[in-house]
């Protein structure tokens, strides 16, 4: 019987023994797919954060860009305007000026044709007497 019995218990010790391979080639396989698993999850979470950082970082940038330019615009609207005021302040002034100078040389006008209306009239005058 013992005869028997070693080829009987060897196969079945080869058989287990076949198992326990199996099963730890299974435990490796999962334990390095689990493994895997994990290093994906961390690589993904290192690729979203990163993303958020570059994200963040052209938001600033393009924030940063937008003010700039709208800046410069509104400084270059700002000097157009008052510039444009200057302008229109002087014409005005130049204006003012002008009607007065205008007027004062009517005046003189005015006045010469008075002396030459009267130096007429006593003229007329003189002329009649005679």
């Amino acid at each position: 019987t013992v005869g028997v019995l070693n080829p009987v218990a060897l196969v079945v010790g080869a058989l287990m023994g076949g198992k326990s391979l199996r099963q730890a080639r299974q435990r490796e396989v999962e334990d390095r797919r689990q493994r895997a698993i994990e290093a994906v999850n961390q690589y993904l979470d290192e690729a979203r954060r990163e993303a958020g950082r570059g994200r963040q970082s052209a938001l600033r940038r393009i924030r940063r860009e937008i003010r700039t330019t709208y800046q410069r615009r509104a400084d270059a609207l700002y000097r157009s305007a008052r510039d444009s005021l200057v302008a229109a302040t002087r014409a005005l002034e130049a204006d003012h000026a002008g009607r007065e100078a205008r007027a004062a040389e009517v005046v003189a006008g005015l006045d010469r044709l008075r002396s030459f209306d009267l130096r007429a009239d006593q003229l007329v005058g003189a002329a009649m007497d005679q």
